[in-house]
């Protein structure tokens, strides 16, 4: 049986004393980019990392995102006289395997703890009490095609609040022929779909005769197929995808 956590209450502690500060962009000059953590030492030891749960920061005027093994968390950084210090204001509430959620406590406990940092070339290293967080900076992914991608939910976006994806893999493809297969995470859909300014059309959507699993997922699915059920915006940035509409919108990752 899969051990599954909530996250808020395990996060509690963590968030209490680290949220309500300003930020001065000025101060985050050093962890600017986007980041992958490939060694960490905390209070109780070193991390036990896995290449199947990665860990990340991104750092873009001073405001913080990233994914830790199993969440989305956001944050910014704080000028402070002898270093910086990361504020954490969010973390979405997907609930992953026992082994992954102690990494994701144990980083983002220390990622709350961390007083300094120091970048040589590739190289971002942050310290603090007991912590040092080593990280490289992530290659330039070259933006991927809209077209012929096999693109995976990664985030349903209300407003501007990400929340983790539920069910099975949640997935979209827009064919050069015109047509849209994926799924919602609960039931597959076809449909058809043209381009032009930025934006997607999609016409004909048409979901599979099936019932969600738990209101999670079905809020997931009433929420794909609202934003895929007319026109919406759309951006590719790297390996992501971003559908946008007066809700908010879908965040999607090409599968590699």
């Amino acid at each position: 049986m899969v051990r599954r956590r909530t996250v808020p209450a395990l996060l509690a502690v963590v968030l209490a004393g680290a949220v309500g500060c300003g930020h001065e962009p000025g101060a985050s000059s050093a962890l600017e980019g986007e980041w992958a953590l490939v060694a960490g030492t905390g209070a109780e030891g070193p991390f036990d990392l896995d290449d199947a749960d990665p860990v990340s920061l991104s750092v873009v005027d001073g405001e913080v995102r990233g994914t830790a093994a199993c969440n989305l968390y956001t944050g910014a950084v704080d000028a402070a006289d002898d270093g910086v210090r990361i504020n954490l204001d969010g973390v979405t509430a997907r609930g992953c395997d026992g082994p992954t959620m102690d990494l994701e406590m144990t980083y983002l406990a220390a990622l709350s703890a961390v007083g300094g940092a120091h970048r040589d070339g590739d190289a971002l290293m942050l310290t603090g009490s007991q912590v040092e967080l080593r990280f490289e900076v992530v290659p330039e992914v070259p933006d991927a095609e809209l077209v012929g991608t096999d693109w995976l939910l990664g985030s349903v976006i209300t407003g501007e609040t990400a929340s983790s994806t539920h069910s099975d893999p949640a997935t979209l493809r827009f064919a050069a022929d015109g047509t849209l297969t994926g799924s919602t995470g609960c039931r597959a859909f076809t449909g058809t779909w043209r381009e032009a300014d930025g934006r997607v059309e999609v016409v004909d959507l048409e979901p599979e005769e099936a019932t969600c699993d738990d209101e999670f997922a079905q809020r997931q699915d009433d929420r794909v197929l609202s934003t895929l059920g007319g026109e919406v915006e759309f951006e590719t940035s790297g390996d992501q995808l971003r559908l946008s509409d007066a809700d908010g919108g879908l965040g999607y990752r090409a599968e590699d």
